[in-house]
């Protein structure tokens, strides 16, 4: 049986334990032998959405070898890390859980884990707005910045709040399997498994937090079918605008070319694809849009990603 704790503390982020929670818990009707308690310096506490939660059981003295502790961020680390039961957090987490324990820090819980001196030196990540001050913490430790989480040995830290489900996903392919992964996914209506060095701002959903109908409605044109030979010239035909106002539209409330934000999804699609097939390069490449395996390859480069060969052999070792 794995026995999985949630560190429960005032105010927490409800999806940062929900989340994981919820993805084991449905492994549980795989038949998989999860048993999931939550602990906690208080019997009862207060969530990011006003909702209680109680019930929460002392924290032990030790933990069973092979143990899992997910520790939830919170709403507000500024204000929630300082509270006397989140000190009394960090201070069990620097006593109690071991090298035989794997360690799950959601969010802005790196905070607590460097706090309690479980990063010294390690690999680690959190949500993009608070890695300046996760190395305040600690300089030693060395941040990756656009990761979606990291492991370094028995720990596992990530980004923003939704990263909790990737890490239980994560856990259960490398404990049960990927079919298990897999399966559990599909019962939750989870689109897609997201990898640990996924990035954390998906190009999906970037360069769309404006009001612009028209640049909005390019941009669902785009993400329905990147692979299209779309030029400034067809987008602008579809919109019925010109194409040199529809370059100065993108610019200006996108922030970014229409080129760069449809090489941005083509990078996406291919880097799924890579991943998650055995298709040729050149399949691949054409597939998403591409006019060649080496054009995909420049354009994964321009974008700061991996070649696309060492994304497979990744995934291969995985």
């Amino acid at each position: 049986m794995t026995k999985v704790y949630f560190l429960v503390l005032p105010h927490l982020t409800l999806l940062d334990l929900a989340g994981p929670a919820e993805i084991l818990q449905a492994a549980r009707r795989f038949d998989v032998d999860i048993d999931l308690r939550y602990i906690g310096p208080a019997e009862a506490v207060g969530s990011s959405v006003g909702i209680g939660l109680a019930e929460i059981a002392p924290l032990p003295d030790s933990l069973p070898d092979g143990a899992i502790i997910f520790i939830p961020g919170a709403a507000n680390s500024r204000e929630d890390y300082e509270c006397p039961d989140a000190l009394a957090a960090i201070d069990w987490l620097a006593r109690v859980p071991t090298a035989e324990h794997t360690l799950c820090a959601v969010c802005s819980a790196a905070l607590l884990a460097a706090r309690a001196g479980l990063l010294a030196g390690r690999e680690c990540t959190t949500h993009f707005s608070l890695q300046d001050r996760l190395v305040q913490v600690d300089p030693s430790l060395r941040v990756l910045p656009d990761r979606l989480f990291v492991r370094d040995g028995n720990i596992i830290t990530s980004a923003g709040a939704a990263s909790g489900i990737d890490i239980a996903l994560d856990l259960l392919s490398r404990l049960h399997g990927p079919a298990l992964a897999a399966k559990v996914a599909e019962l939750l209506v989870i689109y897609f498994h997201r990898e640990a060095d996924d990035p954390q701002r998906s190009p999906w959903i970037a360069f769309r937090g404006h009001e612009d109908p028209r640049i909005g409605a390019a941009q669902a044109l785009i993400s329905r079918n990147p692979q299209r030979d779309w030029t400034v010239a067809s987008l602008a035909r579809e919109l019925h605008v010109g194409e040199r106002h529809l370059a100065r539209l993108f610019r200006t409330h996108a922030g970014i070319s229409p080129s760069a934000y449809i090489r941005s999804l083509r990078v996406a699609a291919s880097r799924q694809m890579v991943r998650h097939t055995r298709l040729s390069m050149e399949h691949i490449a054409t597939a998403c849009g591409f006019q060649s395996s080496e054009q995909m390859r420049r354009a994964w480069k321009k974008l700061g990603q991996p070649v696309p060969s060492s994304l497979r052999r990744s995934a291969v070792e995985r």
